[in-house]
């Protein structure tokens, strides 16, 4: 029977001593090896209050555990893998707690394959693996990466690499690249989980059901949260301050392609060099986001089936370029939110047939060809160039406005349609204040407006699976 195995770079699993005659804790690394060779599911090794290096694989359905992370720590050795992890077939759980895991190595974490340091597994789809209160510590290579479980939980991680704002710069040779990956995964409960500090990834989540709830993904280079296929719920999460810093595709803090299904409640993304949030061919239904103070947009969406931003505490402020954008996508709704301030960016914009460079400052933009757009209770305010600007190219959309609220000073826009077939009525709902109640009606020039981002400068699966090892 094939088996899978997992690597982490820091962990360990809570448990309780079932009987005083239970072997002592272990500091010896010899002897952590052979305990663990020995034991069987179900049973519990136990790492004393020390510093062990070495390299440790735990068997299927067993518990390796600490006296606590700042206490109990693994040290990977060099060019190695700090802790395999073998998720057996029979329900039981291989559990790992209350400790730390430490290397410099290509994963700290991880499921042998077929090479040494290969992050990865051939099994079936079972299997269960579980951590609680581990922090990961990653040198270099991945913190964490698991591939084909059934179930996979984690409680109370934290996975930190060396990035900071003040020593970001892409080097991926010198800083860990990866911070969780997850491949294929059945189900992944992630609760109060932290991945920070990253070269390219902090979580990347392949083909994989995920519920993630507290903790994030903030302060990483590249991308903060990157979800090809697969379903995400994500509640309260925090993908602030993502870094930009030489990387070679589309920087931000989230990014969901490849047909991924994404839904949120209280994300907050601030702060950032790079887009808040990127949608390619997805669908999307956040509630309450707040994107503020991004050097890109706060929100963008392509080729989308369905784009929504619901609530009533949304807000998307200060941010370069746009606030939202959403392009070529089939149903978008957006409600409950203020959209305002949007500071200018010199921007490549669509004219008609023509493309020139500009400066683009808008709160929402909208192009075409749609089907259908619903905006409701909207406060779009004070946006550098527009605060709406729906484009429909040559096709026409069932559009709807209610309780949407425009205002600007100056030149500024209010709301604006141009080109295909504008149903008439279509700002019914919206209310100009300001400058724009004169500025809308004055306006003869056709508008810019935002080009797709070609696919091929999104992070591709195939260079996540040959990081990682799989074939």
């Amino acid at each position: 029977m094939a088996t899978r195995a997992l690597a982490v770079s820091g962990a360990s699993l809570l448990l309780v001593a079932a009987c005083s005659d239970e072997p002592p804790p272990l500091c010896d690394a010899e002897e952590l090896t052979d305990a663990l060779e020995s034991a069987g599911s179900g049973d519990t090794v136990r790492v004393g209050s020390c510093r062990v290096r070495g390299s440790f694989t735990v068997p299927a359905g067993v518990s390796l555990t600490g006296a606590g992370r700042d206490v109990s720590i693994l040290e990977g050795l060099s060019n190695t893998v700090a802790v395999f992890l073998e998720p057996g077939n029979d329900g039981s759980a291989t559990r790992l707690a209350d400790l730390a895991v430490e290397s410099d190595g290509p994963a700290d974490l991880a499921v042998p394959s077929d090479g040494t340091f290969a992050i990865g597994a051939r099994g079936d789809g079972q299997g269960v693996v579980a951590l609680e209160a581990v922090d990961v510590r990653a040198q270099r290579g991945f913190g964490m990466g698991a591939q084909d479980l059934s179930d996979l939980e984690m409680t109370d991680v934290t996975l930190t690499g060396q990035v900071t704002p003040e020593n970001a710069a892409y080097s991926p040779d010198g800083w860990a690249t990866h911070g969780l990956a997850l491949l294929r995964i059945g189900e992944a409960a992630l609760t109060d989980v932290t991945v920070t500090g990253f070269m390219e990834f902090g979580a990347a989540l392949v083909e994989t059901s995920t519920t993630w709830i507290g903790g994030g993904a903030p302060r990483n280079i590249g991308a903060g949260l990157s979800q090809w296929d697969g379903d995400a719920d994500l509640q309260g999460l925090d993908l602030s301050e993502t870094l930009e810093r030489g990387i070679e595709f589309t920087a931000a803090a989230g990014i969901f392609s490849s047909g991924a299904r994404v839904e949120s409640v209280g994300l907050v993304v601030n702060d950032g060099q790079a887009y808040g949030l990127f949608h390619d061919n997805a669908s999307a239904a956040h509630v309450d986001l707040v994107a503020n103070d991004n050097d890109w947009p706060a929100a963008s969406a392509q080729f989308c089936t369905s784009f929504e931003i619901s609530g009533s505490a949304g807000e998307l402020a200060r941010n370069g370029q746009a606030g939202l954008t959403v392009i070529e996508s089939t149903t978008v709704a957006v409600a409950g939110a203020r959209i305002a301030e949007t500071t200018p960016f010199l921007t490549l914009l669509q004219v008609g047939d023509e493309q020139v460079q500009d400066e683009m400052a808008d709160g929402l933009q909208i192009v075409g060809p749609i089907e259908t757009l619903t905006l409701q209770r909207l406060v779009v305010a004070n946006n550098g160039r527009v605060g709406i600007l729906i484009d429909l190219k040559e096709g026409g959309a069932d559009i709807g406005t209610s309780d949407v609220t425009v205002e600007g000073t100056g030149e500024q826009l209010g709301a604006i349609a141009q080109q295909g077939n504008v149903p008439d009525g279509w700002d019914s709902g919206v209310t100009r204040q300001g400058a724009t109640a004169e500025n809308d009606p004055a306006r003869t020039e056709m508008m810019g407006v935002k080009q797709i981002i070609d696919p091929e400068q999104l992070p591709q699966l195939g260079a996540i699976e040959e990081d990682l090892g799989l074939r």
